[in-house]
């Protein structure tokens, strides 16, 4: 169950990201480009007269304008599939945590049990389960060499589904970079964000706005493929436990 079919859901999950959604946005640049020539030709094209005239310098700023109005949108299009793409790798791995827990770790009597059914359903109270049955089978699930990766997306899933919160201020103490543009993470203008502003003399947290939009919070293809892998090690780390 751990390797042939949480695992290889969990790297399905990633390759197809990684070599078939996010090449979808390669060209971007050139639909730019071909939107602003498209722009520029419209407004060429147009009656010429006293009302209407343009400078062409006018007409190439306009056309400009449009093109670059598309490749910002377009890139937020793909930071924020990215960023649901990396949601849904956690979400994904609580789902397959659930089935292992109704599956194998509680007893055919608890399964026919409607009131602890009612509460094992809730929201949270699976993973709540999963880590207590696998400790009282002498398997600490925060000791593993995995649950740091693990835990770390936990909190990119809080932050991208609800924004601002308590996980987005854990998250930038931990990981202040995926609060910063992939483009000024490259330049010599990336700083360390704070996640703090100062209001007449309180701390106020960081306000994280629409994730989902591309904005505010970066996960970058390579951060995505390296929090599958450390999901993937994570089941490999505990199919090698229980199967010792």
């Amino acid at each position: 169950m751990f390797t042939e079919t949480f695992a290889a859901e969990l790297s399905t999950w990633s390759a197809a990201v990684i070599s078939r959604l996010l090449p979808t946005f390669d060209n971007v640049e050139v639909e730019a480009d071909e939107i602003a020539s498209a722009e520029f030709t419209r407004l060429g094209q147009r009656p010429v007269s006293e009302d209407s005239y343009m400078e062409m310098a006018d007409a190439a700023e306009l056309a400009y304008s449009e093109g670059l109005a598309h490749y910002e949108r377009m890139a937020g299009v793909r930071q924020g599939l990215l960023n649901l793409a990396t949601a849904g790798l956690y979400h994904l791995f609580e789902q397959q945590a659930a089935l292992l827990v109704r599956k194998e770790l509680i007893t055919p009597r608890e399964e026919h049990d409607a009131e602890f059914m009612t509460k094992l359903l809730k929201p949270g109270r699976m993973i709540t389960e999963f880590e207590g049955r696998l400790l009282a089978s002498g398997v600490d699930l925060k000791a593993l060499s995995s649950y740091t990766r693990l835990d770390e997306l936990r909190l990119v899933a809080n932050v991208v589904k609800h924004g601002s919160g308590s996980s987005a201020e854990q998250l930038m103490a931990r990981v202040p970079m995926l609060f910063v543009h992939p483009l000024l993470r490259e330049s010599n203008r990336a700083t360390r964000p704070q996640p703090w502003s100062v209001s007449a003399g309180k701390r106020s947290p960081r306000v994280v706005d629409r994730p989902l939009a591309g904005n505010d919070v970066f996960v970058t293809a390579k951060e995505f493929e390296l929090y599958a892998a450390g999901v993937v090690a994570l089941w490999a780390e505990l199919a090698e436990l229980l199967s010792a």
